[in-house]
């Protein structure tokens, strides 16, 4: 499966406005994401946090479709 990510944003506000903002942004109509926890690691240094991934509803169909047959 062929991810492509758009440019990332780095967003830091409460999670709600977050998501509202980017749904208003996108005129997404719906509120589905894909949340997992994720460790970023850069030389000496380590972020632990969540990444947020906001698919269109038929690339998220694709990527559930694709995550169940690699269980």
């Amino acid at each position: 499966m062929i991810v492509k990510p758009n440019v990332p944003v780095f967003v830091h506000d409460f999670l709600q406005a977050v998501i509202d903002s980017v749904l208003v942004m996108h005129n997404i109509e719906h509120d589905y994401a894909v949340v997992m926890e994720t460790a970023f690691f850069f030389e000496d240094e380590q972020i632990i946090g969540n990444l947020m991934l906001l698919p269109e509803t038929q690339s998220l169909k694709l990527l559930v479709k694709g995550f169940k047959s690699n269980v």
